[in-house]
């Protein structure tokens, strides 16, 4: 039913058993069953260290078992310990020997075979098996080719070398090994190999790629570095392309222009690839940079925007209007031209800021900044479109620098705390250098701590930057957490930042592992 196996109901089972017709049977088969010793254990396979004889022979006197055991372990070159390799033909030694045993030698003999084999425990046999697995592999020699050693700048530059060996299998295991390094020079050198036709391995993960370049050189875009590796000369249009298909759309803009050529002038495989990735580029960034092209007559090239919604402009309605007056209905016909939105989303308040500044006429004087209170300026910055709040925290910080002595205002710091929030990127780093004018070093610190949640990577980067030069320990949670951010470059200025907290750092690491 379930229940727990112990001694007591072992020996009430040899009890019955001795009782029984046949108890010569009887008793070595309910020892089998409860340490699960099956009948054929013995059939085939080498002796143990002390045969069954010498035990069924030595348990009739009470001094026997002791020297069996001496012998045992002699036999075995001194260790002592009975639970080692062989235990499970020891254990059926013992129950061989258990009918044939002094009725009061019985009880020790099932000692041994408990300590050989817990009671309702799985084989006690994870000590031989961890001491045959270490001789096994213990009698490898480790060689300097070896493509399994721990990571360092030695094993990593002999595998950036085998990148370049003479046998393919070895270069493919080098690129194997080295896709999942971190370091952006890594993956560079797997993309090469592979662009070059010397392995069939991607760096891993390949999105990633022109995201960790970027943040590696310290320019903002790494679509640069992707065209200079796909526009190499060695590199083959084919795996380019096999390669591009996997970048995400926002990427690819740059790359354009190489993939159309492709595109024009391409084999029929290479043909139908690019446009596979000139289908995954945004249609309207796509339509603007052919546009030209268009205007001057190559109406062909209308086929890569045929079947995506476009923003409709001049130059789309008037190659329509040509495609359709040289007969090409069904071309023009695939042109999804759609009307607005005229502006890009977020572009409220650049309307407002615009019509804000055809409001005041320059004519009238402006009153003086003096005569405007702190509460006032506030509600502006709370309420304004984007300039109209630069220029209240602009007198904002007159303010608080010529009130010196007094306390910051609460409602200061939460308004520091919205702005932080708001939308548009300029002004949440606006707000962040006039919180560094206008609070302490615990509260400008604080009110870094809401970058580390900003949409924009570059920002995140920086305020890690900055919590970790001021060594900031309220920040350690939130530093811990952003090791497991999406960009590459975050996760690095976290990791680094981590790094110069020191052992300040342990506890915080440790609960979140």
């Amino acid at each position: 039913l379930g229940a727990v196996l112990v001694r007591a109901d072992l020996d009430r089972a040899l009890a019955a058993a001795r009782l029984g017709a046949d108890p010569w049977r009887t008793a070595p088969a309910v020892l089998r069953e409860v340490f699960g010793v099956p009948v054929e254990q013995r059939e085939g396979v080498d002796e143990p260290a002390c045969s069954g004889d010498e035990l069924t022979e030595g348990v009739r006197s009470p001094e026997a078992p002791a020297r069996l055991r001496d012998r045992c372990a002699a036999s075995r070159g001194g260790a002592g310990d009975e639970a080692l390799a062989g235990s499970r033909k020891l254990l059926a030694a013992l129950v061989d020997a258990y009918p044939g045993a002094a009725s009061d030698e019985r009880g020790s003999l099932v000692d041994r075979m408990s300590a050989l084999q817990p009671l309702d425990a799985p084989e006690w046999t994870i000590s031989e098996t961890r001491k045959a697995f270490s001789a096994e592999h213990s009698s490898r020699s480790v060689r300097a080719e070896d493509l399994d050693q721990p990571r360092s700048v030695v094993q990593r530059d002999r595998l950036l070398a085998l990148l370049e060996a003479e046998r393919p299998e070895r270069r493919t295991a080098a690129a194997q090994t080295l896709r999942h390094w971190p370091e952006p020079q890594t993956g560079l050198a797997v993309l090469r190999a592979y662009l070059r036709g010397r392995t069939d391995v991607l760096p891993d993960p390949a999105v990633d790629l022109p995201a960790r370049l970027a943040a590696y050189s310290g320019e903002g875009c790494g679509s640069r570095h992707a065209d200079a590796e796909s526009t190499a000369h060695d590199a083959s249009p084919e795996r380019v392309l096999a390669w591009l298909a996997r970048l995400p759309g926002d990427e690819l803009t740059g790359l354009a222009p190489t993939v159309v050529t492709w595109w024009e002038h391409g084999s029929p495989a290479v043909h139908e690839a690019a446009r596979v990735v000139l289908h995954a580029v945004p249609a309207d960034a796509l339509a603007h940079l052919l546009a030209p092209r268009i205007e001057a007559g190559d109406l062909g090239l209308l086929e890569l925007l045929s079947g995506s919604p476009l923003l409709r402009t001049p130059a789309l309605d008037r190659a329509a209007r040509r495609l359709r007056a040289q007969g090409h209905e069904d071309m023009a016909d695939r042109l999804v031209l759609v009307d607005g939105p005229l502006r890009a989303p977020g572009s409220a308040y650049e309307d407002e800021a615009v019509l804000d500044a055809v409001r005041t006429s320059p004519r009238a004087p402006a009153a003086p900044a003096e005569q405007t209170s702190l509460s006032g300026l506030i509600r502006i910055a709370r309420d304004g479109a984007p300039e109209r709040i630069r220029r209240a925290l602009t007198r904002i910080v007159e303010l608080g620098t010529s009130a010196s002595g007094g306390g910051v205002d609460p409602e200061l710091i939460c308004l520091m705390e919205e702005l932080l929030r708001h939308p548009r990127t300029g002004v949440r780093l606006h707000a962040h250098r006039v919180s560094r004018t206008l609070f302490d070093r615990d509260t400008h610190a604080r009110l870094t701590v809401f970058l580390l949640a900003d949409p924009v990577p570059d920002v995140v980067r920086g305020a890690i930057r900055m919590l970790g030069r001021a060594a900031w320990e309220p920040a350690l949670p939130d530093l811990v957490r952003l090791l497991g951010h999406p960009k590459p470059a975050v996760r690095t200025a976290a990791r680094d930042a981590l790094v110069d907290f020191g052992a300040t750092a342990v506890p915080p690491l440790r609960r979140a592992a």
